[in-house]
């Protein structure tokens, strides 16, 4: 049985995503180092601090704020039910935001309705939401901009055209899409 806890151990201390156990108050009463490289804080500072601790600065995926109450381990408090791949960003210590994708378990004993603890993990994406918010931001410069724009495969396909685009070939979007852009500009389709 030691060794067995002893393997659990060396398990949760060597992953790569941070582990954090709350308490049924939702305190911290253990993490795993990645959890404390990946928050910015010490073991030290982590022990104890609750999700309602304003340094969160916690926000949803959409940037609006995510109160303490509603972070995925305290909805598992409340409910007991398990809550997967909810993202959201946090205030790093160093100023920055940072994403994290969270995955939420309850702690049961068995027979009881209520957990006594959550345990949660998490990893780091923020590079990939970056690169969304980046990739979103050029998609809306694109799309609103009155110079005609198409972007083509290696082929010469259609992949993307925007409104100025499809208004100076004379063609919906959805009828553009992986045609040839010879065949959309020379169709006799186009505005003057």
């Amino acid at each position: 049985m030691r060794r067995s806890i002893l393997l659990a151990a060396t398990l949760v201390t060597a992953m790569a995503e941070g582990v954090v156990v709350q308490d049924a108050q939702g305190r911290i009463s253990f993490c795993n180092d990645a959890a404390c490289t990946l928050l910015g804080l010490s073991r030290e500072q982590l022990l104890g601090l609750v999700s309602m601790d304003a340094r969160w600065q916690a926000v949803k995926e959409n940037g609006e704020p995510l109160p303490g109450d509603e972070h995925p381990a305290m909805l598992t408090l409340a409910t007991g039910q398990p809550l997967d791949r909810v993202v959201m960003g946090i205030c790093h210590p160093d100023g920055e935001r940072i994403w994290l994708t969270v995955n939420a378990r309850p702690l049961l004993v068995p027979g009881d309705d209520q957990p006594h603890g959550v345990v949660t993990t998490f990893a780091d994406i923020t590079s990939a939401k970056n690169a969304q918010l980046s990739s979103q931001l050029a998609e809306a410069v694109v799309n609103s901009t009155s110079q005609p724009i198409v972007v083509t495969d290696a082929g010469g396909f259609i992949v993307q055209a925007n409104p100025a685009f499809c208004l100076l070939a004379g063609y919906p979007q959805e009828e553009i899409i992986g045609r040839p852009v010879g065949s959309v500009m020379h169709s006799g389709q186009q505005n003057p």
